[in-house]
Order: C-alpha cells, then sequence, then structure tokens
C-alpha cells in the first residue's frame, strides 16, 4: 500500500515536470508562430496560447448551454418580446428550427456542424464563452431593455475581438 503511494505521488510529480518541460518549450518557440495579420498584437498571441495551454479540459456544449442561459436572462427584458421566453423559443430565436427544442440539441446540433468542423473543442467553447460575455455585459449594463431583435444581430459585433481571439487559438 506504502509502495503504491509513493508511485502515484512520483508519477504525478513526472507529469507536472513534463508539463512545464513542454510549455517552456513553447513560450521559447511562440517566436516561429505564424502570424497573418499584422494588427493582431503577437505579445497578446503569446500571452493567449500560453493560457490557452494552461486551462483545465472544456466542455463546448456545456459553454453553449450557458450562453443561451445568459441569453435568456436579458432576453427576457426586452419590449419586443412575447416573455418569458420558453427554452424553445431561445432555440428558435437563434436557429431558425423549433425542432431542436432544448438547449442540448441546439448546442450539440451547432458545435458539431460544419461551421465547427475546424476547430477544437477549447476553440469551440471559447466562442460560447464569448457570447455569454455578451449577455451578461448586456444584462450588467442594464440594455437588455433594449429590443429583442437589436440585441440579438449586436451580438456579432459585441463579440468580434473576443471571438478572433477564440479562432486564433483554434490553429485555423
Amino acid at each position: 500500500m506504502k509502495n503504491n503511494s509513493y508511485l502515484r505521488k512520483a508519477l504525478i510529480v513526472f507529469k507536472s515536470q513534463i508539463g512545464f518541460s513542454v510549455i517552456l518549450y513553447l513560450i521559447w518557440n511562440c517566436n516561429n508562430i505564424p502570424n497573418n495579420d499584422d494588427s493582431f498584437n503577437r505579445e497578446n498571441e503569446q500571452r493567449v496560447i500560453l493560457q490557452y495551454l494552461l486551462l483545465p479540459p472544456t466542455d463546448s456544449i456545456q459553454s453553449c448551454v450557458a450562453s443561451l442561459q445568459a441569453a435568456k436572462i436579458c432576453l427576457d427584458q426586452a419590449p419586443d418580446l412575447p416573455t418569458p421566453l420558453s427554452e424553445t423559443a431561445i432555440v428558435t430565436l437563434f436557429s431558425g428550427n423549433a425542432g431542436l427544442g432544448t438547449y442540448q440539441n441546439y448546442c450539440t446540433s451547432l458545435v458539431t456542424s460544419q461551421t465547427f468542423v475546424k476547430f477544437t473543442d477549447r476553440a469551440k467553447a471559447c466562442l460560447m464563452d464569448c457570447n455569454k460575455s455578451y449577455w451578461e455585459n448586456m444584462n450588467s449594463s442594464g440594455t437588455c431593455v433594449e429590443s429583442g431583435l437589436s440585441q440579438i444581430t449586436g451580438l456579432s459585433n459585441g463579440t468580434f475581438a473576443c471571438t478572433k481571439t477564440c479562432v486564433s487559438i483554434s490553429g485555423d
């Protein structure tokens, strides 16, 4: 029993050392990363990549569900929508397909679609987290009382910089 505990501790230390070595190697080689967009800040790119490597595993579907839940909180305050909105109504607003019905079904369909086929799971989750932040910021700034249409159409403008960063970490 004592030897088994020692082996587990040794394995954890070994894994930590390998992970640390890989991160150091990547930091030193960040200057070799291609950058096609001259306006994008190279120092920021290196910081994003390092943060990306240090993050725990992600679940893009759960991130998508959380973004839809945040959207519902905000859109329920919109004067031009029949509130409170049901889960199916939110899914229909974003997909145009009432048949998907639930957040889970919509998100599964979305993250496995051709649109996201080249993205890593972390990049997909990052994009969904951008959307969630947009809705939370709308709510905290008190602008959820604007028309639902303006809130939904503002999503792409409100998340542009964030999504650009997410795309850069996907490698595509």
